[in-house]
This record gives C-alpha cells, structure tokens and sequence, in this order.
C-alpha cells in the first residue's frame, strides 16, 4: 500500500504554535525565551542565515538549538535494492529487471540531530532492448522529523515519458522550520531527482539532492 508521509504527524505537533508569523519578541520573553536568542531567530526569520555568532549564541541554549535547522548541514544518503520478483509481472512481460529505489536528503539541527529526511520513492523497469519501460509507484514523504518541522507539500513533481533510454524523476517540498513558543523562523525546500539509464549498469541511476 503506498504511504504518503507528508507532515501529518508533525502538524499535530505544532498545533500550539503561532504558525502564521510568531509570537513578537514581548510574548516570546514573557514565554521564558532569552533576549540573545531572540535576537538569532529574529536574524534568521529576516535574513535566512545564521552567522558563527548566531550559532554559539543558540549552542547556549540546547533545547532552542535543537528546534533550528542548520543551513550548512546537508547530508545525502541512497539505497538501491533488487525488487521483489513479482514487481516484474506487474509491469508486463517486456521487464526483465526492475529495482525499488528510495534516495533522501537529510536536514540537521544547529546541535546536529536529524530535523528531518526528505525521500523519494520511485521504482524502474528496464527491458532486454536496455530500454526503461516503467517508472512507478513515485511519491514523496518525510522520515525522522523532529516534531518542529512542518511539510507544506510538494512544490514540483515532474517524470519523463517511458518507454526510453534515459528518463528523470523530480520532486521537491517545502518545509517550515518551526520553534516552541516562537513561530515559524525560515522555510526549507528539500528536493530529490533521480536520473534511471538503461544505457548504464543495470539499476543504475545517477542521484541529485539539496535543500534550498
């Protein structure tokens, strides 16, 4: 059954958060937040950057860290596995082989947990005339969120036509990076493609990933 993990479990979360453009500073003090990292999450909702001073300043203060994405850290993991022989048949008899693939890029907090990983699902098909016949069973989803990260959905969704040699697959989200009793701070907007070559090794796919 295909699962589409797309920030249910994460609104829920942030269902006591001021979501639509924070707290203010007076509420966010009376909340118990320290004026110096105010002034950084103030300096990240308007710049959408953190500066080496930022940093050591929200290091003081872990339980805030944990909450705020890393704008320099970015960590692209893949796996590429055979798919179960029945796959084949379900995409008629013209496949001779065909791979179940899931590449993600990985979000990090300033303290350097996981904040969240952004997949993509897309399986493929290739035939004995080293033609791509199929790419199926695509869909995006969120993995390992920390809780403060909202998925607002997809932003693009593009596959090429099959039957072909060479064909691309792109998603891209966009994520609110979000804090306790502050609001939301800056938006990410991860993204995966995956490019399947049958001119190539079989099941090979040639990965780009980032977060922008």
């Amino acid at each position: 059954m295909r699962k589409h993990f797309v920030g249910s479990a994460v609104a829920a979360s942030l269902s006591a958060l001021a979501l639509l453009g924070g707290v203010g500073v007076a509420a966010a003090e009376a909340k118990g937040l320290p004026k110096d990292a105010i002034a950084v999450l103030e300096e990240i909702k308007a710049t959408g950057k953190l500066s080496p001073e930022g940093r050591q300043t929200l290091l003081k203060y872990p339980e805030i860290a944990a909450q705020v994405a890393d704008p320099e850290r970015r960590t692209v993991e893949v796996s590429t596995s055979p798919a179960p022989a029945s796959a084949a048949g379900e995409v008629g008899a013209a496949a001779i082989s065909c791979w179940i693939n899931d590449h993600q890029v990985t979000s990090y907090t300033v303290v350097g947990n996981v904040y969240y990983k952004y997949h993509q699902r897309a399986d493929h098909c290739v035939d004995f005339n080293k033609s791509i016949t199929s790419v199926h069973n695509r869909y995006p989803y969120i993995s390992d969120s920390a809780g403060t990260a909202y998925y607002r959905g997809e932003m693009a969704n593009v596959v090429g036509a099959t039957p072909a040699w060479r064909v691309e697959s792109y998603y891209q989200g966009k994520v609110e990076n979000c804090v306790v009793e502050w609001g939301c701070i800056s938006t990410e907007y991860p993204w995966v493609k995956l490019t399947f070559r049958a001119d190539m090794a079989p099941g090979f796919i040639e990965v780009g990933t980032g977060i922008g």
